[in-house]
């Protein structure tokens, strides 16, 4: 009879644990509200190497892709790649402030992870009302080699 009794109470237990629900866009964060193209990114690279470091411009017409983020109030990010939803996330915001980092974009800076319980930002960067511009982020836009190259990425909103 204990047996039962225990299965339900650990049921009960497991069913009343609440899932945390994304970061709503909404208030001050409703400025990411919509979907963000990508116009060109600024690759920096060569620091491994030895050399001098070599800066080049990256654009949909020089990458043959098309890249775009969109924003949903309830809290989802979905990226796309040349038109296909690339990945569908939930957002938690780990930082939303001013910074002097972006303030010559008159903007603020933000640090967005996917899990709850993560402290580091999955994507970060600064944001206005027309633009954001993201440092690498894993799995989208470019891959890179942590240290040896980094990219800063400019979206525009639609």
């Amino acid at each position: 009879m204990k047996l039962p009794v225990i299965t339900i109470i650990a049921f009960l237990l497991f069913a009343s644990c609440k899932k945390k629900r994304p970061h709503e866009l909404i208030e001050d964060k409703a400025i990411f509200v919509g979907t963000w193209n990508w116009v060109y990114s600024t690759h920096r690279h060569n620091h491994c190497d030895g050399g001098d470091i070599v800066t080049d411009t990256l654009t949909p017409i020089t990458e043959d892709h098309e890249f775009t983020i969109e924003y949903l109030e309830e809290g989802i990010i979905r990226y796309y790649q040349d038109g296909s939803v690339f990945l569908e996330e939930e957002i938690f915001f780990t930082t939303y402030r001013e910074s002097l980092a972006c303030s010559g974009l008159n903007s603020t800076a933000f640090g967005i992870a996917f899990n709850y319980d993560d402290e580091s930002g999955e994507i970060s960067g600064c944001i206005n009302s027309d633009t954001i511009r993201a440092y690498p982020f894993e799995e989208f836009l470019f891959p890179f080699e942590a240290g040896c190259e980094d990219y800063s990425n400019y979206f525009v909103k639609e």
